[in-house]
């Protein structure tokens, strides 16, 4: 799975947020719960987060991902612009998940962008971005 959209916030109940959309939630944290589901007297979760899947391009293809990515913002703009208006939500990131080309042998760095067209509307909505990178996988 690429890109997903994350909504947290402290007093968010995730139970209660209303988008309007017909996408339904991958995963949902709840504040209170424990971090790891194998240590429930562990380390609680301070926030709630409503993650939803936004992009089905691979790992390895981050312009892909940033092309649908995109394509969802447009799609709905009308909804995610409401979410500034509820005070429960302290944060709206997209994380986009990708592979490393870095081997140490062929590649040594690694260049990726993002279109200024993505930047703008993630920009007006106040979405976050953020980059999560896998280390290189030499069976690609």
């Amino acid at each position: 799975m690429g890109a997903i959209l994350l909504i947290s916030g402290k007093d968010l109940d995730p139970d209660f947020l209303i988008l309007g959309w017909d996408l339904r939630p991958a995963t949902i944290h709840r504040k209170g719960e424990p971090f790891r589901k194998t240590k429930p007297e562990g380390e609680k979760r301070n926030t709630s987060t409503i993650i939803y899947d936004i992009s089905n391009a691979e790992y390895s293809d981050l312009p892909a991902q940033i092309k649908e990515t995109t394509a969802f913002l447009k799609d709905n703009k009308h909804y995610l612009e409401k979410l500034e208006m509820d005070k429960t939500i302290d944060s709206i990131a997209i994380d986009f998940s990708y592979n490393s080309r870095i081997d140490g042998l062929k590649i040594e760095v690694q260049h990726d962008s993002f279109p200024a067209q993505f930047i703008r509307i993630a920009g007006h909505l106040n979405i976050e971005l953020r980059l999560t990178q896998w280390a290189y996988d030499s069976t690609e």
